[in-house]
């Protein structure tokens, strides 16, 4: 048996000869070692100390940290710096000063005085690069060739930039404990709803508590004709382009109709999607103590959920339409029910709708979770309004519940800008030339001239 190594690519030698020979135990005979070979042909380079070279000998150039201050500057004034005689560094520093200005004494020079020592342009490059080691100058700036932007530069984007600049105030990302503790300070939650990147923006940036995508977005945001027709894959979309927005508010998912009904396995797997998919951080679903099993499921599996009792919009047909729910002495009690079912299910809060304020007030006192009320009263722990409702982003005429205030017009507004637009548009105010990107005069001679003379070449050829 025989072992090779390569040593170069025409030739081989055996490194290792051995013989075995059968019922005789053999010893490996080894051949006399090889000259070796190194695999890069370059020799090592092997610099004496620099102790050991005279001053004269050092190739000094420009650093990084400074412009001046080398071994050389410092060398060419012999008779103070290097003068064995003179022991006072004051004295060498005020005389080499007095030959070359105090802005330009080699002596004072070091990468921590900065009153001397400038420090390079961010974007000048190395020390091979620098005009004083090549003895030219250049008043263009050298730029990199690409890489993230520095810290502090304003990045440019096109007209469709990203909105998530960072909060103007920043503040702590909410979680389940902050809305336990602000309960137990008896301060009322916030929550809006929200359903795409710019509502849920503004909504973080206000400072809200809680911002939930709604199944109401099938209206204001897909135009259905009520909340039935929105499904689970539109929903986990609206809670993905949410998420991406909101930086410190607690994010809800609703779970449309028919996405939980059917078996609480069935529930648990929507629930899941919309954690995971929409980036959200609980889950939303209407209904009371007929669902007390399904909101166990969901959150013994880790998944906060919020309750929904009194006006369930998603069973509206069963219930006659979007009508006051806990107006009668047993409807108030099937409203207390469902509350204390869905909280002994898991439920981390509940949100009542559409319950008269006294109702939801007392529902609210016996219960231990927060409530977040609805058109029921400010007895609850916190409040909730669909934001194109109360911002007013919506005509003229539309038809608003009792319990919504509306506290803007952003229809009016919005309505204002777009008009001046086509007005400008239409007798070209706009663009005006403060909107436009300038050229240099005479680069725009030259570009006229090179098309009229391919026109005149094109006429002579026809």
């Amino acid at each position: 048996m025989r072992y090779f190594t390569h040593l170069s690519s025409t030739t081989c030698r055996p490194l290792v000869s051995a013989t075995f020979q059968r019922g005789t135990p053999s010893v490996p005979t080894f051949p006399t070692p090889l000259h070796s070979r190194p695999l890069s042909q370059t020799p090592s380079l092997r610099h004496p100390r620099k102790d050991s070279q005279h001053k004269d000998s050092i190739n000094t150039e420009a650093t990084e940290y400074s412009k001046s201050g080398t071994d050389d500057a410092s060398a060419r004034h012999e008779d103070t710096a290097f003068d064995p005689g003179v022991t006072d560094p004051g004295h060498q520093k005020d005389k080499v000063g007095d030959k070359t200005g105090a802005s330009d004494n080699p002596l004072e020079v070091s990468p921590a005085n900065h009153e001397i020592s400038q420090p390079r342009h961010e974007r000048e490059g190395g020390s091979e690069n620098s005009s004083a080691s090549s003895g030219t100058t250049s008043g263009r700036e050298r730029s990199s060739g690409g890489g993230s932007p520095k810290k502090g530069s304003k990045v440019r984007r096109s007209s469709h930039s990203p909105l998530g600049n960072p909060l103007a105030a920043q503040r702590k990302k909410v979680t389940i404990n902050t809305l336990r503790a602000l309960h137990s300070k008896d301060e009322p939650i916030t929550m809006i709803t929200a359903h795409d990147f710019p509502s849920a923006h503004v909504a973080d940036h206000a400072g809200m508590d809680i911002i939930l995508v709604g199944d109401s977005l099938a209206m204001v945001a897909l135009g259905m004709e009520d909340t039935s027709e929105v499904v689970l894959e539109e929903m986990i979309l609206h809670c993905r382009s949410v998420s991406r927005a909101t930086k410190a508010a607690f994010t809800i998912g609703d779970l449309p109709m028919g996405s939980y009904e059917i078996a609480p396995e069935q529930a648990l797997e929507s629930a899941v999607r919309v954690i995971k998919e929409g980036r959200v951080q609980a889950v939303k679903l209407e209904g009371g103590l007929e669902y007390a099993t399904t909101i166990e499921k969901i959150t013994r599996a880790g998944i906060p959920v919020l309750g929904h009792v009194g006006l369930t919009p998603q069973r509206q047909h069963s219930i006659g339409g979007f009508r006051v729910q806990g107006k009668t002495t047993l409807g108030a009690l099937k409203v207390l029910e469902d509350a204390l079912a869905v909280q002994a299910a898991g439920c981390f809060a509940i949100v009542i709708e559409a319950v008269p304020a006294e109702v939801a007030a007392l529902i609210t006192k016996k219960l231990k979770i927060p409530t977040i009320g609805i058109g029921a009263g400010n007895g609850c722990s916190g409040q909730v309004l669909v934001q194109a409702d109360m911002s007013g982003n919506f005509p003229p005429g539309r038809f608003l519940p009792k319990f919504v205030k509306q506290y803007g017009n952003v229809w009016a507004e919005s309505m204002k800008a777009i008009e001046a637009y086509k007005s400008e548009v239409k007798s070209r105010q706009y663009p005006a030339p403060a909107h436009t990107y300038p050229m240099p005069p005479e680069e725009y001679t030259e570009f006229e001239r090179l098309i009229d003379s391919k026109r005149d070449a094109i006429v002579s050829f026809s």
